[in-house]
């Protein structure tokens, strides 16, 4: 994609978007011409957690986002992606999107982004009655978790939270 249809998918978007959150979607334009990545993460994710964002957050997280994913903390990619997952419907479309940001974020030095995807795929694995492929996802997380020294509390939170419900299941 063109970096010149960028402005011209946030001008699209901002007619889409309630007028409360109109300001954000101004923030992302002016953030996204200035390079500024952190400013516009921050405006994502506060975009992204309200709820009247929800019919908007998949053509933002496909169309935008993926367009600079890879200048930003990549555990706010995952927890962006995390937010535009619970729009697709389908099972397991879910789980291929969800599979896709994992490996975009299995990386050397963000790990931690990998166990956050990773869980959520092993959540939606449980969904789909797959518990062998839900087990041996949360065990390499397992894996690469036990190698930190310290970890996001959202990163363990969901892994023990997802660890809790296979046991449920089975």
């Amino acid at each position: 994609m063109n970096p010149d249809t960028i402005p011209d998918f946030l001008a699209e978007q901002g007619e889409l978007t309630p007028d409360d959150l109109q300001g954000l979607v101004l923030q992302f334009e002016n953030y996204w011409e200035r390079k500024l990545w952190h400013q516009l993460t921050e405006s994502l994710l506060e975009f992204f957690q309200d709820p009247q964002s929800a019919p908007q957050r998949l053509p933002f997280y496909k169309v935008f986002i993926l367009r600079f994913a890879d200048k930003i903390n990549q555990l706010k990619l995952v927890e962006l992606a995390l937010a535009a997952a619970n729009e697709v419907k389908d099972n397991q479309e879910r789980l291929s999107f969800l599979e896709s940001v994992a490996k975009k974020v299995d990386h050397e030095d963000s790990q931690d982004a990998l166990v956050y995807a990773s869980v959520a795929v092993a959540r939606v694995k449980l969904t789909l009655n797959d518990l062998e492929g839900a087990r041996k996802g949360l065990d390499e997380c397992e894996k690469i978790l036990d190698g930190f020294d310290s970890v996001e509390t959202s990163v363990h939170a969901a892994f023990y939270d997802a660890n809790a419900s296979y046991y449920q299941v089975r």
